[in-house]
């Protein structure tokens, strides 16, 4: 389903009434990737190529670098039994 028939849907539902404010069709650009200080810890790099996604968007909201910290910690919990 096209982003604006989900929105169209959600519209006549009575549930949803006045919930939707504004819409906007923004026109589609090319990625930007970008790099990293330091690689992405081997277990982390093989589950995202194995999703097919090896690059790393360049305008992502969340600072790569402070994600990265987050994902070691996650990783080392995992690996010590831990949940997160």
């Amino acid at each position: 389903m096209r982003a604006k028939d989900f929105i169209k849907h959600l519209k006549r539902q009575r549930f949803y009434k006045g919930q939707i404010a504004h819409t906007q069709h923004i026109p589609p650009r090319r990625a930007r990737y970008g790099w990293l200080d330091r690689p992405l810890p081997r277990p982390l790099r093989d589950s995202l190529k194995r999703a097919g996604a090896e690059k790393l968007y360049n305008n992502e909201p969340l600072d790569k670098e402070a994600a990265v910290v987050i994902l070691r910690e996650l990783l080392g919990q995992a690996k010590r039994g831990r949940r997160a």
